[in-house]
């Protein structure tokens, strides 16, 4: 009843036998434009707490061939399971359909999809769009290094120089070193495997 009916908006909705929106998709006739352009890669991932219903919000972002991002769609859904991804991607594939059914040139589906290490959003993307290649999105593997990989890093490195497995001289700590307490050498390894750690990443 909410929904704008200007015809600027393509909507495609889900109900649940109590009549409860299950699935909401929308996208803008601007971003349907876009994407006749940028069909290729596109970008799928969940936010959270963006309603008072607690639905999460799939965002699905598509890039033109500058590397440039433009938005496409989105889609409340009433959770992360399989089948209600599925639901978003036979949406999703109207679109393209639609607009292949209007330029055969158009591809029938995009040539690659970019996710987190969301197993439910891969399957349903694979039933979909079997012949679309699914790669985890680089931001997410940065991201889960410097959480998890990092601190092992560091620990290990410690753990090494507490056992005289390695001279703090090869990290090139401040000449009056040895007057540091093993606190304050701790925080200057962070800073360097910080640094460090940073650089490999931006290569």
């Amino acid at each position: 009843m909410e929904l704008p009916t200007d015809g600027k908006w393509l909507f495609r909705y889900t109900l649940d036998p109590e009549q409860h929106v299950t699935v909401l998709f929308a996208m803008h006739q601007k971003s349907l434009e876009m994407l006749k352009h940028n069909p290729w890669v596109i970008s799928m991932d969940c936010t959270y707490k963006t309603n008072r219903y607690n639905m999460p919000l799939l965002d699905i972002v598509g890039f033109t061939c500058t590397g440039a991002s433009i938005y496409l769609g989105w889609a409340f859904i009433v959770n992360e399971r399989e089948e209600t991804y599925k639901i978003v991607m036979v949406y999703l594939l109207e679109m393209y359909e639609h607009l292949h059914e209007n330029d055969r040139s158009f591809p029938s589906a995009p040539s690659t999809i970019l996710t987190d290490k969301e197993p439910a959003l891969i399957n349903a993307v694979h039933a979909i769009f079997p012949s679309t290649k699914t790669i985890i999105c680089i931001w997410h593997i940065n991201l889960n290094l410097m959480k998890k990989a990092l601190p092992l890093l560091r620990k290990a490195i410690a753990d090494a120089r507490d056992n005289g497995l390695i001279e703090w001289d090869g990290f090139s700590l401040p000449s009056n070193d040895h007057r540091l307490t093993k606190k304050e050498l701790d925080e200057e390894l962070a800073k360097i495997l910080d640094q460090g750690w940073r650089k490999m990443i931006a290569r």
